[in-house]
């Protein structure tokens, strides 16, 4: 074949798709089926799904490697889905050009989602949202049936079937698997038009009196027994899922480790900074002062920190188009060392929190880090109540344990096959127990405090 006729080929299969997408009259002859062309059509429609990522990411961009695997995942499922429906019709032999025809389809489709659809999603009420994604659902499977009719020639009720199939298969990948993308964008501009409406100056002074009122209800220590302290740190506004999960730990921790007033959330999120502190540097600094007034020698501080991290050690800390400091593994120490809290669990969940520990680590410490100093963490989606360590160190691990080292392994355990079974490298969780603390919680343990069944977050799962 010479690369004229090569060229000749793809231009038809792609004008021949276009016609599939637009639901204009086409007939087989319009196609050429080969290997080349398989290829070709498959790697066009990876090559715009990856030109798309890279440009839905704010510069400076950061590659990530979870997102290969996600990519590669999805495209699978499809194949698998179009490979099951040649099986249902009885012509295998003919795989090839349904992924052909499909992929030739493929690039209008792309083009009318990136250019189309999605600013219309950004702009206007889940009403019309869901209205939107549901055309383009029907609008897909019509392009499906057109492909199957052309190809396979197949009854009615195969058809339908293929077509229910293929939609409850491909949209289940999507629901399941956590979305990665290929490229990280700078986060400090994933603000979006409603944040950027808050008024600044207005939020920023009612801090002060938002603070102290929290701070406020926090009692004084009971001397005559080792109590608990929480304080949760969501400082990361680009996603909801760091809000979600925060909340989920201080409601967990709050029912049984009975921290009830001696708990406090510091949060950026459009739905509670005007009613709830903001989690910047500066009040995370005043609540640990505070605290260390209040808490007694024995007492212990279970600090809990969820947000995006960098690979220099950094949490982004970011709310609508607010100046605030990202908060570096050193000065967090500093912080805490200042302070003169002596009793400290501390819990990062983010990307490359393993590079905290160095810094944190001292022999009345336990710290907990959801990756290691060189690993992303996972499952850090909007749609997640809670990431995946998170939830399987606290929502699982902990209330199956009843304690925050043996927690740890299980939830280990848990992560390392969860992310085996979806392609992703191990983000390998990290430990660090201080010799004083570990015989403090062996002297102090929370086996009776947290119940390990009847509660509603049942037994763990995947350990």
């Amino acid at each position: 074949m010479t690369i004229k006729q090569f060229g000749i080929d793809s231009f038809n299969n792609l004008k021949g798709g276009l016609r599939l997408a637009l639901l204009l009259p086409v007939s087989r002859p319009h196609f050429s089926f080969s290997q080349p062309q398989l290829l070709t059509m498959l790697l066009l429609a990876l090559s715009l799904d990856i030109a798309a990522d890279w440009l839905n990411a704010a510069p400076p961009t950061e590659f990530n490697y979870y997102g290969i695997s996600y990519l590669l995942s999805i495209y699978l499922a499809n194949l698998a889905s179009l490979y099951t429906i040649s099986l249902i019709h009885r012509q295998t032999h003919l795989f090839y050009q349904l992924l052909i025809l499909e992929y030739a389809s493929y690039p209008i489709v792309f083009l009318v989602s990136l250019f189309i659809l999605e600013p219309l999603v950004e702009t206007v009420d889940l009403t019309f949202t869901a209205i939107i994604v549901i055309l383009l659902l029907c609008w897909s499977l019509a392009i499906l049936y057109r492909i199957i009719n052309l190809l396979l020639n197949s009854k009615g009720w195969l058809i339908i079937t293929s077509l229910i199939f293929y939609l409850t298969f491909n949209f289940s990948a999507y629901l399941f698997l956590p979305e990665q993308p290929l490229w990280y964008g700078d986060m400090s501009a994933a603000d979006t038009a409603y944040l950027k409406a808050i008024n600044t100056e207005d939020t920023y002074y009612r801090q002060t009196p938002l603070l102290q009122d929290a701070l406020h209800f926090v009692p004084e220590s009971n001397p005559d027994e080792v109590e608990y302290y929480f304080l949760g740190f969501a400082p990361d506004a680009t996603q909801d899922v760091f809000l979600k999960e925060s909340q989920t730990v201080q409601d967990l921790i709050d029912q049984y480790l009975s921290t009830g007033d001696r708990s406090l959330l510091l949060t950026n999120h459009v739905d509670t900074y005007l009613n709830h502190p903001l989690a910047n540097t500066h009040n995370l600094n005043t609540a640990l002062n505070d605290f260390s007034r209040k808490m007694g020698g024995e007492d212990i501080l279970l600090l809990f920190l969820t947000a995006h991290g960098s690979k220099i050690y950094e949490l982004s800390v970011n709310f609508a188009n607010m100046q605030f400091n990202d908060l570096p593994a050193s000065k967090l120490a500093n912080m805490l060392d200042n302070s003169g809290i002596g009793w400290r669990i501390i819990v990062v969940s983010a990307c490359y929190a393993g590079g905290f520990i160095d810094q944190l680590k001292n022999p009345r410490s336990l710290i907990v880090t959801a990756a290691a100093r060189d690993k992303q963490s996972s499952g850090c989606t909007d749609e997640s109540e809670a990431t995946w360590f998170t939830d399987a160190y606290f929502k699982q691990a902990l209330i199956q344990t009843g304690s925050f080292i043996k927690a740890f392994e299980l939830a280990s355990q848990s992560i390392k096959l969860r992310e085996k079974q979806a392609g992703i490298e191990f983000s390998n969780p990290q430990i660090f127990i201080g010799d004083q603390i570990r015989a403090k919680l062996e002297s102090n343990p929370v086996d009776g405090i947290i119940p390990k069944t009847g509660n509603k977050y049942e037994t763990p799962h995947n350990l």
